[in-house]
């Protein structure tokens, strides 16, 4: 038999496998291509959601930023807010196509991070009773950074005073409790002496963007001073980033005599809550505002 007749015969015996293979390759595609298209349907969903999301954080973020820069213009609005009230309003104009953005800015006092407002008085007239210098660097390694503080208490006022409270402000956060070592070397002279401290004092507390280190008194057990009469405290504390240093400071303390009274080294700063809403997406903030300028403390999307 030829070669071509063998051929032939092939070729004659395998009519139809053709259709089979192409229909095979319909049924696989079939199964194929339809999830196929819907995970680039879903994809091209997913992509259009966060870019809308991106949108709105961006014009959120924008709204804070209004927030900020009113805040350090001195806007009329924010300038004449009590302690503790909001300024609502909205951006005049849209930011990447969304129209309704509102923000909400709330004025604070820094201390409500730190102490219960019951437990002291503002606007006492006690002006120079409190000093604290900026915070002197010692030492500085590979590890940390070590700073020298020294507070000093003069009773310029009349009548006898009772130290309740003493604290110390600092200003950014490390980042971790853990970073934070001190107070140190503790040195109570004059008439602020160690007395009847409570359990645990001094304490270390955190607040939003920074912490502060808190001496308390048992009630009625705190360093007296009668007029003229000064006391000093002086510490050292160390931060595990040698990176780090202070922004915002200053130092605090309460004092008794027919109630409770507020004196500070420095104004105390006014904390901003900034809250920012563009079409559901959210923007909490807060920063503080003293005489060196502003710190930005948190920055939350929600």
């Amino acid at each position: 038999m030829s070669m071509k007749s063998i051929l032939n015969k092939l070729m004659r015996n395998e009519k139809g496998q053709v259709l089979l293979i192409t229909l095979g390759f319909l049924l696989i595609g079939g199964l194929v291509i339809v999830p196929a298209l819907d995970h680039m349907y879903t994809g091209l969903k997913a992509t259009q959601v966060q870019e809308k999301r991106m949108n709105e954080y961006y014009a959120a973020d924008a709204a804070v930023e209004d927030a900020i820069h009113k805040i350090i213009s001195s806007h009329a609005p924010l300038q004449a807010l009590d302690m503790n009230s909001s300024y609502v309003y909205n951006l005049a104009d849209p930011v990447n196509g969304i129209t309704s953005i509102s923000t909400n800015v709330t004025k604070r006092s820094l201390l409500d991070d730190i102490m219960d407002p019951s437990e002291y008085k503002l606007d006492q007239p006690h002006e120079g009773w409190l000093g604290f210098g900026a915070p002197l660097e010692t030492a500085q390694t590979e590890d940390y950074i070590e700073y020298s503080c020294n507070i000093t208490l003069n009773n310029t006022g009349s009548g006898k005073r009772m130290l309740q409270t003493l604290g110390v402000f600092f200003s950014p956060f490390p980042g971790d409790e853990n970073l934070i070592v001190g107070p140190s070397d503790i040195v109570y002279s004059g008439n602020t002496t160690e007395g009847e401290l409570e359990a645990g004092s001094p304490e270390t507390k955190l607040t939003p963007g920074g912490f502060v280190f808190l001496w308390r008194w048992e009630l009625n057990d705190g360093p007296n001073f009668e007029i003229g009469d000064i006391g000093s405290l002086s510490f050292t504390f160390r931060i595990y980033d040698p990176e780090w240093e202070h922004s915002t400071f200053f130092s605090f303390a309460t004092t008794k005599e027919q109630d409770i009274s507020l004196i500070t080294s420095h104004p105390v700063p006014h904390k901003w809550l900034i809250e920012a809403n563009a079409a559901g997406t959210k923007i909490r903030s807060s920063v503080i505002e003293d005489v060196v300028g502003l710190d930005i403390l948190t920055w939350e999307v929600r």
